[in-house]
């Protein structure tokens, strides 16, 4: 069976950044303060959840 996994322009930012490169939760965190106007607290749990979305779909692997 075949998982498909759609991001929307968020997300895809975020991947766009980040893909192929080592980075932390705050790198993510950073992406989305540089690109919006959003207060840190929001941005951090939105890279949170992007995260663990990406680890439930095999996406990420974490050392």
């Amino acid at each position: 069976m075949t998982r498909v996994v759609a991001f929307n322009d968020s997300a895809l930012l975020m991947w766009d950044n980040l893909q192929g490169k080592d980075f932390t939760l705050e790198d993510v965190v950073q992406v989305l303060l540089d690109n919006y106007e959003v207060e840190e607290s929001v941005a951090r749990v939105d890279a949170e959840n992007w995260v663990a979305t990406l680890k439930e779909n095999g996406l990420f692997l974490a050392e």
